[in-house]
């Protein structure tokens, strides 16, 4: 049985989440 996503594909997710994040935050901070 296969998994729904590789465990390259999960990290891949989880790092791009995190930059979406500080894109934000820093967007955010630059708007104040």
């Amino acid at each position: 049985m296969d998994k729904a996503l590789t465990h390259s594909e999960v990290w891949g997710c989880l790092f791009w989440s995190w930059v979406h994040t500080i894109n934000i935050t820093a967007l955010i901070k630059g708007k104040q």
